[in-house]
């Protein structure tokens, strides 16, 4: 594991010919959520298929996180998150809209935690009023940096907590060749 490791990690959608570094946080897929519909429902269709109301929505979600929505988004008045639907409607270009699906699954991919291959699957079910808990309660980190985390930041840290705890094994690193 490297120092980089250690920190955010952004992904970069375009709108308009301009760059936004952007990641989906819990504040993004909260906004989601309370405007539209959860991010799972999303994502049970293909990219490629997702409609523009819903590139709209993913495009407006991943921009909560940027410095002009704080307020907006610590008071939890999504109406006020800037640029709403209608004009991310006038900024993104017909023919941009392939490009922009494929930006906003990578965002969402990295995103999200790993997969453990082999491990016990939830169903996509995550408890987060029990992570919360760990999280902010027993960690003792701040409600703002839940808030604000990916779920993959969320994960790595409270499995690191765990591990360094004595209270979960490390994941054992597979090689898949022999040197």
């Amino acid at each position: 594991m490297a120092l980089s490791d250690l920190d955010k990690q952004y992904s970069v959608i375009h709108i308009a010919g301009k760059g936004y570094r952007v990641r989906y946080s819990l504040n993004a897929l909260l906004c989601l959520e309370n405007c539209y519909k959860p991010i799972e429902e999303i994502l049970k269709i293909p990219e490629s298929e997702w409609s523009i109301e819903d590139v709209l929505q993913l495009t407006r979600a991943a921009l909560c996180d940027m410095p002009w929505n704080k307020k907006a988004v610590k008071n939890r008045a999504w109406g006020y998150v800037k640029p709403d639907i209608a004009e991310l409607g006038k900024l993104i270009d017909i023919k941009d809209l392939k490009t922009l699906r494929i930006e906003i699954m990578k965002a969402l991919t990295e995103s999200f935690p790993e997969p453990v291959i082999g491990g016990k699957s939830s169903d996509g079910d995550i408890n987060y009023m029990h992570m919360r808990g760990l999280y902010c309660d027993v960690m003792r980190r701040s409600d703002g940096e839940f808030w604000s985390s990916s779920l993959k930041d969320i994960k790595e840290r409270m499995d690191a907590y765990l591990e360094v705890k004595g209270l979960k094994e490390p994941v054992e690193k597979v090689q898949m060749y022999e040197d």
